[in-house]
């Protein structure tokens, strides 16, 4: 048993001494790494020993893409070829082995890396292979990024803006990228991304460890929302899984946010005491206030799915005119709010159906100061437009009186001492073209109040107008 377990000692020791032996040459030949300039210069690697390994030391000041074009200018077919292997600086990442194979003709291949900025090395490896010359040309063209987001690290992200375009690069291999957003309200927050290839994305929360939701984007666009309260989190880009993976590329993005509305509910619908007998009624209906609404929007429907606007409102009630009696309708109520110059509706309320009964028909309700029933609409043949006083110059004892004149009417005017009329003397006129008229016969140096209406006649009765503004004066 012992002798068993020396032996086992014995091999384990020498696998140790293999590896750092090779970490050994490793680390000398990257000493010993030749620069490879990232301006498109052509670079010659002579490949003379079958275990011949060379690296070329490649130095990215930002992200960007690199492209490397790579040509076997071998003239002669053999049965092995070169192999080639793009490394991080750790050499923990390895950017996809590939290799050109001699067919007797220099043959050339060239692969595109979306690589963060940093140092690489691309390793040139005889494979068994000898006698080549191989030409090697890196082209570094910086991604025009307006954000240098976190890698791995949530703490040094930015602050997402609102709709506005971010420009970014997913470089190979399974980290994250993070991008901080902060929610202000309850809101439906929108990503929409571009790429040229697949690119996961998720929302996670403030400690950017729970995901909220993932989506896979294919190229070349994505559109994923999530509805998420009050707070801060992250978008996180990038990863890969049992069913789901991303690819370098380059990307952009944009967010756009609406604040969620709350639903409203309708709490009343009730006659209103004002009904007329021209076969139309009115009703108020009131709805509970909404979170977020800018307004609100009162709908009937008319026929299946079919929602007409009613009106419109900012208060949390509506008088509804003109409704038919005596038939059923739903109506519901359709809360809005104006995000960044776009209208945009919550949810609606359920809705509810309501009857219009005829025995709550009145007579018009006419008033002196509207021309139609409040109600139906109905012109009303009692209305006579209110007139007003132009001037008023005081005399000895005396003062003349000028107004506007209207079209088809009488006037009245009140003239007292008193400024609220009491044991006022009155003046008529059924002559619509009358302007003007001296009042004699009064007190000197005392002051009058002035007032004036209209009328006009229905079936030999008068019906008058709103009186006019006060005007006072005092006689010479």
């Amino acid at each position: 048993m012992k002798k068993k377990v020396n032996a086992l000692l014995s091999i384990f020791v020498a696998i140790c001494i293999l590896i750092s032996s090779s970490l050994i040459v490793m680390a000398a030949d990257l000493v010993k790494s030749t620069p490879l300039p990232t301006s498109g210069v052509n670079v010659t690697d002579s490949i003379k020993s079958n275990t011949q390994k060379d690296y070329y030391k490649i130095v990215l000041p930002y992200a960007g893409k690199l492209e490397l074009t790579i040509t076997n200018a071998n003239n002669t077919a053999q049965t092995t070829e070169p192999k080639f292997l793009l490394h991080d600086e750790l050499f923990s990442d390895s950017y996809g082995e590939f290799s050109i194979k001699s067919i007797g003709v220099p043959a050339t291949q060239i692969k595109d890396y979306y690589l963060y900025g940093g140092t690489y090395f691309l390793e040139v490896n005889a494979n068994n292979s000898t006698g080549y010359n191989v030409i090697l040309k890196a082209t570094y063209t910086s991604v025009d990024t307006n954000v240098t987001s976190a890698i791995e690290n949530p703490a040094g992200a930015i602050n997402v803006d609102y709709n506005k375009t971010y420009h970014s690069l997913k470089a190979y291999g399974s980290h994250f990228l993070y991008y901080r957003i902060t929610v202000p309200t309850k809101s439906r927050v929108e990503l929409t991304s571009y790429q040229d290839t697949e690119l996961v994305y998720c929302f996670v929360d403030s400690t950017a460890q729970n995901e909220i939701t993932r989506a896979q984007f294919d190229a070349p666009s994505g559109v994923n929302s999530a509805i998420l309260d009050e707070g801060t989190y992250y978008l996180r880009f990038g990863g890969s899984g049992l069913f789901y993976s991303s690819y370098d590329c380059l990307f952009s993005f944009i967010v756009k946010m609406e604040p969620v509305i709350e639903k409203p509910v309708i709490t009343k619908m009730k006659m209103d005491k004002d009904n007329c007998t021209c076969g139309t009624g009115g009703f108020i209906i009131q709805w509970s206030k909404c979170k977020n609404a800018a307004g609100y929007r009162v709908e009937v429907e008319e026929g299946y799915n079919n929602w007409r606007v009613i009106g419109t409102t900012t208060s949390t009630k509506m008088y509804i005119y003109r409704a038919s009696y005596n038939n059923y309708f739903d109506y519901r109520v359709v809360p809005y709010n104006i995000y960044n110059g776009n209208k945009y509706d919550g949810d609606a309320s359920e809705s509810i159906e309501f009857y219009i009964d005829s025995k709550y028909q009145k007579a018009h309700k006419f008033s002196k100061s509207r021309k139609t029933c409040k109600v139906c609409g109905q012109t009303n043949p009692y209305y006579s437009k209110p007139t007003e006083v132009k001037k008023i110059k005081p005399r000895k004892k005396a003062f003349k009186l000028s107004w506007k004149r209207r079209s088809n009417v009488g006037y009245q005017i009140q003239y007292s001492t008193n400024k609220k009329f009491k044991k006022a003397n009155k003046v008529t006129f059924d002559d619509s073209y009358a302007t003007s008229y001296v009042f004699r016969n009064l007190k000197s140096h005392k002051k009058y109040y002035v007032r004036i209406r209209t009328f006009v006649y229905v079936d030999g009765k008068r019906h008058y107008s709103v009186w006019s503004k006060v005007k006072s004066v005092k006689t010479k």
